[in-house]
């Protein structure tokens, strides 16, 4: 890769890996990370490219690792979603893998409930394992915070791509004061733009992966559809913010139309959908 990033490139997923492979050199500079192969005897997923492991509190090791929506998810992704598939594979480093006791299980339905394995990027994530399908949406949800942490964009400061100001600790810790915005995900407090755009480009990927399924006839029904219709509301109000607020910075300027012109076009997906 050339020391000149194609800023323009790397919002959206490459099928050629271009922004993954930019996220990997950034990953490296900024926090001195690199993707870390499973141990020989270690279990794994997507053919060897990904550490399993559960929680430590978690007690019930074979019944989550050996889930079965795991093997479901694997060929859907396989299968339907070459790009996300490669990039899976060379950024994700260990899935942590919980079964919630709250809620069901099923192979093709959506939903999950997922986080980082710590503030850094690590490309380590928290996943449940109840539905196969909402396994997928928590890894590329969770991709998607972690690029953008490489890319310069954490969720309370920014040092590239973004020149708007960044908000006092007190501002950020109260949810009140200046240059704090209304999240397309969190209602409760305003948050800094950086968690803004942040849960906006999360979704992007969530709506990418899902259109993907429909189109592929993984996910058809009235509720998936359903689904689509609330991932078209919180697009849409993230690409209304960002026309709205964002200020970029020259290597933003290509980031962010980019961004906002793959916004467009899964909008215009997603109202075809529901």
């Amino acid at each position: 890769m050339a020391d000149r990033i194609d800023w323009s490139r790397v919002a959206e997923p490459q099928s050629d890996g271009y922004d993954t492979e930019v996220a990997k050199r950034l990953g490296r500079e900024r926090y001195g990370w690199t993707k870390r192969w499973p141990a020989a005897g270690a279990r794994t997923w997507l053919e060897g490219a990904i550490e399993l492991t559960v929680p430590p509190w978690d007690t019930e090791v074979d019944e989550v690792l050996e889930h079965p929506n795991l093997e479901v998810a694997e060929r859907i992704l396989r299968e339907t979603c070459p790009t996300f598939w490669a990039q899976c594979r060379e950024l994700v480093q260990t899935l942590h893998l919980v079964l919630a006791e709250d809620i069901g299980t099923a192979e093709l339905e959506t939903g999950c409930k997922c986080g980082p394995m710590g503030d850094r990027v690590s490309f380590e994530f928290q996943i449940t394992v109840n539905f196969g399908v909402g396994i997928l949406e928590g890894i590329v949800h969770e991709i998607a915070h972690s690029k953008m942490k490489t890319h310069g964009i954490s969720l309370y400061h920014w040092e590239r791509l973004i020149s708007n100001p960044i908000p006092t600790d007190e501002a950020i810790e109260s949810g009140k004061g200046d240059h704090l915005y209304r999240s397309v995900i969190r209602k409760d407090m305003l948050r800094p733009l950086g968690a803004c755009v942040s849960a906006h480009y999360s979704y992007l990927h969530v709506s990418e992966l899902l259109l993907q399924l429909h189109d592929a006839g993984v996910i058809a029904n009235e509720p998936a559809r359903y689904w689509l219709g609330v991932q078209r509301d919180r697009v849409s109000e993230g690409r209304a913010q960002i026309e709205e607020v964002v200020t970029p910075d020259a290597d933003g300027v290509p980031y962010f139309d980019s961004m906002q012109d793959w916004a467009g076009r899964l909008i215009a997906r997603l109202d075809a959908v529901v």
